[in-house]
């Protein structure tokens, strides 16, 4: 089975590095500011790392795809927190589509690139925290969990 993870507010929890424009809505250039090696450095982990990590040692394919532009501090964190993936889609610099398109086509051409049948959607399950993205994703008959909710239920449960 394929398993695919987004990032921030479904593994990690990285809102502390956030910053919002005067009307409230998400700025873009705050937040790539923020990401230095120490902010990143304090971001924790979400109940869901432990799901990402129990079925990668399950042998299951375990696909990361974020809307954030990821460096090299990104990739130390997931290292030092062993959240391990076969395969890695995230944002080029630059692109500024909105997160429900970018990710419908970036697994789209993941999918393609890997030669995966026109099906394969059937054997898959994502996460994540945008609404958007999930709405979006169930439209495309790939099974979409919502994260907040998912993490609130694990974290009730002790994990």
């Amino acid at each position: 089975m394929i398993f695919i993870f987004d990032l921030d507010g479904t593994v990690i929890d990285s809102r502390h590095r956030a910053v919002s424009k005067p009307d409230g809505s998400f700025c873009l250039d705050g937040w790539r500011r923020n990401c230095t090696a120490e902010l990143i450095g304090r971001d924790s982990l979400l109940p869901l790392a432990h799901v990402m990590r129990k079925r990668f040692d399950e042998g299951h394919t375990v696909v990361v795809c974020t809307s954030r532009v990821c460096g090299e501090h990104d990739m130390a964190f997931l290292e030092r927190n062993g959240l391990r993936f076969h395969h890695f889609l995230s944002r080029d610099d630059g692109d500024m589509r909105a997160d429900a398109q970018y990710k419908s086509e970036k697994l789209a051409a993941w999918a393609a690139e890997q030669g995966l049948p026109a099906d394969w959607r059937r054997g898959a399950m994502m996460f994540d925290d945008h609404l958007g993205v999930v709405k979006q994703m169930m439209a495309e008959r790939l099974w979409t969990i919502d994260a907040t909710e998912r993490n609130a239920k694990l974290a009730a449960a002790g994990y």
